[in-house]
C-alpha cells in the first residue's frame, strides 16, 4: 500500500477507546525510504538519542542543534524517519494544535495489532481525552515521580521497585527489539494481574482508582483500564529520576550556584523553572492530519513530527544566552512537560517534588561533589539523563 493511501486512511480512522484499532500509518525508515515531497537539502541524520556525539553530552548536543541543523529537517534513522522541529515557536504550535497534529501511536512500545490498546490518555484526543484526565483526583498527579513515591501513589508494592525499574530501563533505553518485547511482556502480565486484584480488592491507590472508575456513567473497559495504568506505570519510573540526576550533577559542579540558591529561598519557584528549562529530558511526537506548510517546508498528511523539547528550550530567540542558568529570566513558556491538551498531567507535582528535593537536600548537604574518578555516562533513548551520579560530601 502506498504512503498516499496510508495517509488517506487517516480521514476514516475512528478513535474508539472501547474498541481500539491500530491505526494504519506510513512508516519510513532509512535512506531508501524518503518521501518524494521531502527536499533533499533537508534530509539529515542528526544522531539524536543514539549517537556517540549525543551521548557524550546530550544537553550541549541539543543546544547546538539550534545552530547545526535547520529549524525543520527530515531525520533519517534505521528505525523511523520523521520531521524534527527545534524552534520553540514551532514546537509550541504543534503541541497546541491537536486537530492537526495527533497523538497516534505516540508510544514506541510494541503492541499486538490483534489485541491492541491505547496508552491513555496520551494517545486519546479530544473530546475523550479530557474525560480520562478527569478520572484523576483534585490534587495533581504526575507520571514523572521518584520511584518509591510513585509506587505508593499507584498502590503498587515497594518490593517490586527494582524489578519495575529494570523493566522500564529496558523499555526506554534498549535498542534490542527482542529484549524490549520480553520486558514489555513481563510488565503486561504483572499489570494485568495487579488490575484484577484492585478490582476485587479496591484501595486508595491510583491503579485501584482507575480500575474502578466510570466515564459517562459506565465502567471503563478492560482495555481502557490497562492502557491508562500501563501508560502511567511506564511514565512514572524514569523521567523525574533523569531530571534529578541532571540537576544534581549541575549542582555538584557549580557550588557557587548552590550558594545562590540557598541565599534566595523566596525565589525557589523561579529557580525550579529555570533548572527544568535547562535540563528538560524528553520529546513529543505527533502524526500530521493534513498538509501544512511551516517555515516554507511542506509537511504532508501522514508524516511524523518530533518536537525536540530540550532543544526548543535552548532557542535563543525566546531564551537569550540559553546555556546559562539564569534564575532571573523573564517568565516564558518552557516545554519540559509539553503544553496543550496533552500536557503532562503531573507537571505541577513534578515541580513541587523538585522544589522540596532542593529545599530539603540543601538544608542538610549544602556542599557535595561528584565522586572522584567518576565517568558520567548516558544511555540512548527517549529520556535524557545520566546513568548514575555518585556523590560524596
Amino acid at each position: 500500500m502506498t504512503a498516499t493511501l496510508l495517509a488517506d486512511n487517516l480521514d476514516s480512522y475512528v478513535q474508539d477507546p472501547l474498541n481500539p484499532v491500530k491505526p494504519i500509518l506510513p512508516h519510513f525508515a532509512g535512506q531508501d525510504q524518503i518521501p518524494a515531497h521531502v527536499p533533499p537539502e533537508l534530509v539529515k541524520s542528526s544522531g539524536l538519542m543514539f549517537s556517540p556525539e549525543f551521548l557524550a553530552g546530550p544537553h550541549d548536543f541539543m543546544a547546538a542543534m539550534q545552530q547545526n541543523f535547520p529549524p525543520i529537517f527530515y531525520d533519517v534513522t534505521p528505525f523511523r524517519n520523521s520531521w524534527y522541529l527545534t524552534k520553540h515557536e514551532d514546537c509550541l504550535f504543534v503541541l497546541r494544535h491537536a486537530d492537526i497534529f495527533r497523538n497516534l501511536e505516540a508510544s514506541p512500545f510494541p503492541r499486538d495489532p490483534e489485541d491492541y490498546f491505547f496508552f491513555i490518555p496520551q494517545e486519546v484526543d479530544p473530546p475523550q481525552h479530557r474525560k480520562y484526565r478527569n478520572i484523576e483526583f483534585t490534587t495533581a498527579f504526575g507520571r514523572p515521580l521518584p520511584v518509591s513515591v510513585f509506587l505508593d501513589i499507584m498502590g503498587l508494592p515497594q518490593d517490586m521497585r527494582d524489578t519495575f525499574v529494570g523493566w522500564a530501563d529496558i523499555l526506554i533505553h534498549s535498542r534490542d527489539e527482542a529484549e524490549v518485547g520480553a520486558a514489555f511482556g513481563k510488565a503486561i502480565a504483572y499489570l494485568t494481574g495487579a488490575i484484577a486484584d484492585k478490582k476485587a480488592n479496591p484501595d486508595n491507590g491510583v491503579v485501584s482508582l482507575i480500575a474502578n472508575a466510570e466515564i459517562d456513567g459506565r465502567k471503563l473497559s478492560d482495555k481502557e483500564v490497562f492502557g491508562f495504568v500501563c501508560f502511567l506505570w511506564i511514565g512514572g519510573l524514569d523521567t523525574v529520576y533523569a531530571t534529578l540526576n541532571n540537576i544534581w550533577l549541575w549542582l555538584a559542579n557549580n557550588p557557587d550556584r548552590v550558594d545562590e540558591i540557598i541565599r534566595r529561598p523566596d525565589d525557589i519557584d523561579a529557580i525550579v523553572e529555570e533548572l527544568l528549562r535547562r535540563y528538560s529530558v524528553t520529546f513529543s511526537t505527533r502524526v500530521v492530519m493534513k498538509d501544512i506548510e511551516m517555515r516554507g517546508v511542506l509537511i504532508k498528511k501522514g508524516d511524523r513530527v518530533l518536537t525536540i523539547l530540550p532543544s526548543a528550550n535552548f532557542d535563543a530567540d525566546v531564551f537569550p544566552n540559553p546555556l546559562e542558568v539564569d534564575f532571573d529570566r523573564p517568565r516564558k513558556t518552557i516545554l519540559a512537560f509539553t503544553v496543550g491538551v496533552h500536557s503532562c498531567m503531573g507537571g505541577h507535582l513534578a515541580r513541587m517534588e523538585l522544589k522540596i528535593a532542593l529545599q530539603e537536600w540543601l538544608k542538610r548537604i549544602p556542599r557535595f561533589a561528584v565522586k572522584p574518578g567518576t565517568q558520567i555516562t548516558y544511555k540512548p533513548g527517549g529520556v535524557v539523563g545520566p546513568d548514575a551520579v555518585p556523590l560524596v560530601w
